[in-house]
């Protein structure tokens, strides 16, 4: 679905504004954005601590805010992130609560009461998601997620 440019800007503008606090994202933030919200493939690198995981972070609730400029993405949507390490997850959830983002992890454990609630941003490490249950559970609720990142991908070296 196509959104129309001021649209896009302005629900960027409203979020960023209210979640961040900030007047405006980075250019390359706003093109990842712009992707995401049309559902195309990113794959992005940049250094650490250069704005990358912000923008798949904030797209659930720009979706919300494009929702009510009566586009039609899901009501409820999710963004997944794999991330390598347990430090990483611990951070983003901390700083995503502070920005009053739901956030959480997902465990052996709480898998689909975490995928059924209104969490919109889930994190899940490589080790949880080689459990058959977490993995059937994340099949059965696929269509709700709007966008599937692997973040700080640690790869070593291939001999």
């Amino acid at each position: 679905m196509a959104v129309l440019e001021g649209d896009f800007h302005c629900a960027i503008n409203k979020v960023v504004h209210n979640l961040c606090g900030i007047e405006h994202l980075y250019e390359d933030q706003i093109t990842i954005l712009r992707h995401l919200v049309n559902q195309n493939n990113v794959f992005y690198t940049s250094p650490t601590n250069s704005g990358k995981t912000l923008p798949p972070v904030i797209l659930p609730e720009i979706l919300k805010e494009l929702n009510k400029l009566s586009y039609s993405f899901p009501e409820d949507p999710k963004v997944l992130f794999v991330t390598a390490l347990n430090s990483i997850q611990s951070s983003l959830v901390s700083n995503l609560a502070d920005m009053g983002i739901q956030c959480g992890v997902i465990t052996r454990s709480n898998a689909e009461q975490l995928l059924s609630s209104h969490v919109s941003v889930l994190f899940v490490g490589p080790e949880v998601m080689r459990n058959s249950t977490v993995i059937q559970t994340l099949m059965l609720h696929r269509t709700s997620f709007v966008c599937k990142i692997v973040d700080e991908a640690h790869l070593g070296t291939i001999d």
